[in-house]
């Protein structure tokens, strides 16, 4: 609990505060860094007792907890389309952040989930530092958890278990991470650092006059000098 409590709070720092400016940035970010602390204190909360979380009086304990993630799902979505919309980001990098969400807040352990992933992962150009951690993470998980299955036919706590729980922290991190790269730290998806994505591109407006004027000292049409178009006395665009 402790871990996952430390972990929301460097969580919530980076997103809110490393690398945004100003006051609605900040709020974007905040909002983001809750709906990942509430989700890992969740999955904190999941995991703290195995015995309810797999036995077989767990009916009454999924009935609350499939609904709540569910709901965090959903209005997580709709946060990061408000995100899009206001930010207006390549629509690439809200797909991944909603695929990591899902992650997040959904029981995904599969092998070949996973090798899907690493395809998502590289034509995005997610950093290698990001994928590693989450792959290494997931692969523990993964590993711990059938043999957790097969020593224990009751679920009973052993020493695979106890690292079954360790994977899921870090992995949790590693998404956590992903997340934030996807919604803040990420640029330029699909054709790498310092393009300009399509999306993006179909934005972009031709340059004001006064942006061409001073930059040409000229006007567009070249019949004007830029001294002339400066009144006597006055300021240079």
């Amino acid at each position: 609990m402790i871990f996952m409590l430390g972990l929301t709070l460097i969580f919530t720092w980076c997103t809110a505060f490393a690398g945004t400016r100003g006051l609605a940035k900040r709020i974007d970010s905040i909002g983001i860094a809750a709906v990942g602390g509430v989700v890992s204190l969740i999955l904190t909360f999941l995991m703290l007792d195995s015995s309810i979380a797999a036995g077989p009086a767990s009916a009454p304990y999924k009935a609350v907890i499939d609904p709540i993630t569910f709901a965090l799902f959903a209005f997580g979505c709709a946060g990061l389309l408000v995100f899009q919309w206001r930010r207006r980001r390549d629509p690439w990098s809200i797909a991944g952040a909603i695929v990591t969400l899902f992650l997040l807040t959904s029981k995904v352990h599969s092998p070949q989930y996973m090798i899907w992933l690493v395809a998502f992962f590289v034509v995005v150009n997610v950093p290698w530092w990001l994928i590693v951690p989450y792959l290494a993470a997931d692969a523990v998980l993964l590993y711990s958890g059938f043999y957790w299955f097969a020593t224990s036919p009751q679920l009973a706590r052993n020493s695979w278990q106890d690292t079954f729980v360790i994977s899921v922290y870090w992995r949790t991190a590693a998404l956590l991470a992903l997340l934030w790269w996807f919604t803040l730290a990420g640029r330029d998806l699909i054709t790498g650092p310092g393009a300009v994505v399509e999306a993006e591109r179909d934005r972009i407006e031709e340059p004001p006059v006064a942006e061409v004027v001073r930059s040409t000292g000229q006007a567009l049409d070249g019949e004007e000098e830029f001294d002339e178009l400066v009144p006597s006395g006055g300021t240079a665009l």
